[in-house]
C-alpha cells in the first residue's frame, strides 16, 4: 500500500462508510494485480490456461463432461483495465468444468438474461477443473 494510504488509514477507518470503501479498494487492487508486487518468475497465465484446456479435453475424451460451444474471445472494449504482465483475460467458462445457473426471486424469468448471460451465478453452481 502506498505511504499516503497508510498515513491516512485512521481517517479511512473512522469515516462514514470508510471501512466499506477500504474493502472495495483492496478488492479492486487485488483483482487488478496491484495489491502486491508481481513476481516475474510466476508461471504465465497462458501456461495455466493451456493446462486447464488439456484437462478439459481429457475429461471430454473420457466422457465425463460434454464439449461446449467455444466462447467468444474477449474484445478490447470488454477489458476495463490493463492487466499485469503474464496475466490474461479469459472467460469463466474456459476455466471451469461445469457451470449452472442459480435462482433468485429478484430475477424475473429464471436464471438467464439471454442465451449467453447468467442473471445469477451461485458459487455452488461452479465446478472447477
Amino acid at each position: 500500500m502506498s505511504a499516503s494510504l497508510i498515513e491516512h488509514f485512521d481517517l479511512l477507518a473512522t469515516a462514514p462508510g470508510g471501512v466499506a470503501r477500504l474493502r472495495e479498494l483492496i478488492l479492486t487492487l487485488a483483482v487488478q494485480g496491484k495489491l502486491v508486487p508481481q513476481d516475474p518468475s510466476d508461471e504465465p497465465a497462458s501456461v495455466l490456461l493451456r493446462k486447464i484446456r488439456a484437462e478439459k479435453d481429457s475429461l471430454i475424451a473420457k466422457g465425463k463432461i460434454k464439449r461446449e460451444k467455444p466462447l467468444a474471445p474477449i474484445a478490447d472494449e470488454e477489458k476495463p483495465y490493463e492487466l499485469p504482465r503474464n496475466w490474461l483475460w479469459t472467460r469463466l467458462g474456459d476455466v471451469v468444468e461445469n457451470m449452472g445457473s442459480g435462482w433468485s426471486p429478484a430475477c424475473e424469468g429464471g436464471g438467464r438474461i439471454d442465451s449467453s448471460k447468467w442473471a445469477v451465478l451461485r458459487t455452488t453452481a461452479v465446478q472447477l477443473i
